[in-house]
């Protein structure tokens, strides 16, 4: 699949997270990894909505809160930085792509998610192994299409936790932790991709992201 079918895929991750924030009883919203709201943020429908990005891309940085994802964690805990509410129903993480700070943002979510709430994390599904470079300044045949490793910090969590988790198969991987609901099947089993190698995600990807379409995940009766 090429990178422009890719982008092209519905829906897109702002339509995921308000259908989720439906499912939630206060409609908390929080943004880590901003950049240009008009990609997501403003269109997220919320009754308090926030966003944190310290503006490292962007020389109009119009964040909420200017501090990298660790920075903000760490005020926040410690009460430095005060906000409205304590926890939130939905956490987008979108932040940089790199397995070893998504996973501290995952953590970090966690302890402010609500007991019903979602963490949801984009560029889960890389098509290819271009896209899931380290680095977005190498050259590759992917251009400036970079979803880094994030697969590998989902691809730890379900292995880890037996928390519900899947990706939504659309706009380049829309991964979802439900703090309310374990999997029914437990937690992945580590031997399917045990160094975390490309090519084997890319044999596995269904069953290691527990991939599902958005039609699967509206059913009113879905056990996934």
């Amino acid at each position: 699949m090429t990178s422009e079918q890719e982008a092209l895929k519905k829906p897109a991750r702002y339509t995921v997270i308000d259908w989720l924030l439906t499912q939630t009883h206060q409609r908390r919203y929080m943004e880590i990894g901003v950049r240009n709201p008009e990609d997501c943020f403003g269109h997220i429908n919320a009754d308090y909505k926030v966003s944190v990005d310290p503006g490292y891309e962007s020389s109009d940085n119009r964040a909420d809160v200017k501090l990298t994802s660790d920075e903000f964690f760490e005020q926040f805990r410690s009460g430095r930085l005060t906000l409205p509410h304590q926890q939130f129903d939905v956490i987008f993480i979108d932040g940089l792509h790199l397995a070893d700070q998504v996973w501290k943002d995952i953590q970090n979510a966690l302890q402010i998610l609500a007991p019903v709430g979602y963490i949801v994390l984009h560029d889960c599904n890389p098509p290819t192994r271009y896209h899931a470079r380290e680095s977005i300044e190498e050259q590759s045949p992917a251009r400036n299409f970079w979803n880094g490793t994030t697969w590998k910090a989902f691809q730890r969590f379900r292995v880890e936790s037996s928390k519900n988790s899947y990706v939504v198969n659309s706009d380049w991987g829309v991964g979802v932790i439900e703090n309310h609901r374990n999997a029914a099947g437990g937690c992945l089993n580590p031997a399917l991709n045990p160094f975390y190698e490309f090519a084997t995600f890319e044999r596995n990807r269904q069953q290691i992201l527990n991939l599902v379409d958005f039609e699967e995940l509206c059913r009113p009766s879905n056990d996934m």
